[in-house]
């Protein structure tokens, strides 16, 4: 089954969502990674939300997966910029935070939604979970970043960004 899953996967077949799921846990780290580093964006993505799951089950997976998202931060694909940008965000890295918004500008639709999701609201839902921050769009999230890139750190008991609190003798 294993096998017949990740040998026939296709993004064009709802099923294969639902059969990816099953094994996801059953199947190596390497394996999804070098899925993940497939040419065929089947494979590619399948490898990256296969890790992407992964990670939120184990977050001891965060320096091995931390190069393959950064390598696709950049993909073409948007389905998949979007997966490496939510995975770099996961990790504590600000940079997917910028691969997101990125994001917001995209009219594709995201793989296996059902009924279809543009892949901008997810994008956004993403960086919502992890900024605290609702913009509503590509503009409002770009000023968003200009004005707190500097200020925002990672806290890892939340597993979410928080903005630094100036000190005191900064308000004044």
């Amino acid at each position: 089954m294993i096998e017949t899953t990740i040998s026939n996967f296709d993004l064009n077949n709802i099923q294969n969502l639902a059969s990816l799921l099953r094994i996801i846990d059953l199947v190596d780290v390497s394996s999804w990674i070098d899925m993940a580093n497939n040419e065929s964006a089947s494979d590619c993505w399948a490898g990256i939300y296969s890790l992407f799951e992964l990670l939120k089950k184990d977050e001891s997976l965060k320096e091995t997966l931390i190069p393959i998202f950064k390598k696709h931060k950049e993909s073409e694909d948007d389905n998949i910029r979007m997966l490496a940008g939510a995975g770099l965000t996961r990790l504590g890295r600000k940079e997917g935070i910028l691969v997101l918004i990125s994001c917001l500008e995209s009219e594709e639709v995201v793989y296996f939604s059902q009924p279809p999701d543009l892949l901008k609201e997810e994008a956004r839902s993403y960086l919502k979970e992890y900024t605290d921050y609702d913009g509503i769009n590509f503009k409002k999230w770009q000023n968003w970043w200009q004005d707190n890139q500097n200020k925002i750190s990672w806290n890892e008991n939340t597993g979410s960004f928080e903005l630094k609190k100036p000190s005191p003798w900064q308000r004044r």
